[in-house]
């Protein structure tokens, strides 16, 4: 019973291994874990290819229809012409349009087809210009983080004292201090330009300012002497 069970182990271990090595030499050799890519090459051209090798997936409505034969760089303008292998018996049409989509955080990403209205089939070599370049992940999540502009809307920004302003208008700024008081530049502006407030009985009022104000008292008092 003892030497039953340990043959079983040895087999069970020896198709693990086998299995093992399976897989990882296919990935190392950038060969498909599947079938297809044996019918019609077609090529199509990327500003950035960035994720796709030799063997990645090609797919149309989710189902592979493909898969990726070689990449390289073209110059002189240096784009990405990535060579497309298509499963036999599949036709499409040569207005069909190609875009790198994101697989994983893993990498791995794929080559979308989303085909078009024309009549005419791809031919053997054809060249699909109608692209979407790969979405570099990093650059999304940080123009997502910080994208936003320093002040854009309405929203006050406020620092640790507690001093915060915002936008309440195209020109007017308002200022917010830890009192709950607000000022409005314009408003500032038009008293200054109209001049202090004029309060009844004030010496505003009797056409003093704080200069001549303190002359008349003086003199004033002179004459009453």
């Amino acid at each position: 019973m003892a030497s039953t069970n340990r043959s079983l182990e040895i087999i069970l271990g020896a198709l693990v291994v086998g299995t093992a090595l399976f897989f990882g030499s296919m990935l190392l050799s950038g060969r498909p874990l599947s079938g297809g890519g044996e019918g019609t090459r077609v090529f199509a051209v990327f500003g950035n290819a960035d994720g796709i090798d030799p063997g990645a997936t090609v797919k149309m409505s989710g189902v592979p229809v493909g898969r990726v034969i070689a990449a390289r760089l073209e110059e002189p303008y240096f784009e990405a012409v990535v060579e497309i292998g298509l499963n036999p018996g599949l036709a499409l049409p040569d207005d069909t349009s190609a875009k790198i989509s994101f697989g994983s955080l893993l990498g791995g990403n794929f080559i979308e087809l989303v085909a078009g209205g024309s009549m005419t089939m791809m031919a053997e070599g054809h060249i699909i210009e109608d692209t979407s370049d790969a979405v570099n992940l990093v650059d999304l999540i940080s123009q997502t983080m910080f994208g936003g502009g320093v002040g854009e809307g309405n929203a006050p920004i406020e620092d640790a004292g507690g001093f915060s302003f915002g936008f309440s208008g195209e020109d007017d700024v308002v200022f917010d201090d830890d009192a709950g008081q607000a000022r409005s530049i314009d408003s500032a502006a038009e008293t200054s330009a109209t001049g202090p407030e004029v309060v009844p009985g004030s010496e505003t009022d009797r056409g003093l300012t704080p200069d001549n104000a303190s002359d008349t008292s003086s003199e004033t008092g002179t004459s009453a002497q």
